[in-house]
């Protein structure tokens, strides 16, 4: 298993950091510069110009934002150049606090993470922004086994990106187009390709303010949270390593 990871020069330290635990753990690293990170592979973010840009965000039809649609070209990339390996992607703000090699005893192409409890208790709230982009999936832990169907989903993956506009949109809607509720360790599949749904509340557990987060293998601090918690975060990691070491 390769851990596949990218950030640009804002998210430099919480990367550092993401790309040391999972060497800590024994797995390879294949890094992706997204702007002025200074190391790892050269990947462009390209902006379509028919949308409007804001800043970093790339802003689509209906005014939401997203950073991400590079996100399946760089894991076709990945692909293409780590090939006869499985495959984990993390965003660059997510980071493995414990081992997860367990990810890959499952039998799927791809693997995505249902969100955990409190993130749905929260979002479903929020319909019908839930269907049309929240989804019951988050995009920033993605697993992709060395297989064909993972490589044809990866290639639809960009096209629908660049059909919605949204990473996260397009991926809830390949996995899951009936938007029905989907369950921990269920697999399914979808368009030829097999889905395995992975427990957010262990592989993709939004930071330090919800109950659960000390038992999450993969800690996600989205929306720069991570800004103001990377030496708790520092700190957490640190601790749990001796569980494993």
């Amino acid at each position: 298993m390769r851990v596949i990871t990218a950030g640009n020069s804002r998210y430099r330290p919480i990367v550092e950091l993401g790309v040391a635990q999972a060497h800590l753990m024994g797995y390879d690293v294949g890094l992706f510069d997204l702007g002025d990170l200074g190391i790892g592979w050269a990947h462009p973010i390209e902006v379509d110009p028919r949308l409007a840009v804001e800043g970093n965000y790339k802003v689509d039809e209906k005014g939401y934002p997203t950073k991400a649609l590079h996100k399946p070209r760089m894991l076709r990339e990945a692909q293409e150049r780590y090939g006869g390996s499985d495959l984990l992607y993390l965003d660059g703000d997510a980071i493995l606090v414990r081992p997860v090699h367990d990810i890959f005893d499952h039998d799927f192409d791809v693997a995505v993470t249902v969100r955990p409890k409190h993130e749905r208790d929260r979002t479903l709230r929020m319909r019908p922004a839930w269907d049309q982009w929240i989804g019951w999936v988050n995009a920033g832990v993605v697993a992709l086994a060395d297989s064909a169907g993972a490589v044809e989903f990866v290639h639809r993956w960009a096209a629908e990106c660049d059909r919605k506009g949204n990473d996260q949109f397009a991926l809830n809607e390949m996995v899951n187009p009936k938007h029905r509720r989907l369950r921990p360790g269920e697999t399914w599949v979808e368009d030829g390709v097999r889905i395995h749904a992975l427990d957010g509340q262990k592989y993709n557990f939004g930071g330090f303010h919800a109950p659960g987060y000390e038992e999450a293998s993969i800690l996600h601090l989205k929306t720069m949270v991570w800004q103001k918690e990377l030496k708790q975060l520092q700190l957490h990691c640190r601790r749990k390593s001796r569980e494993f070491l």
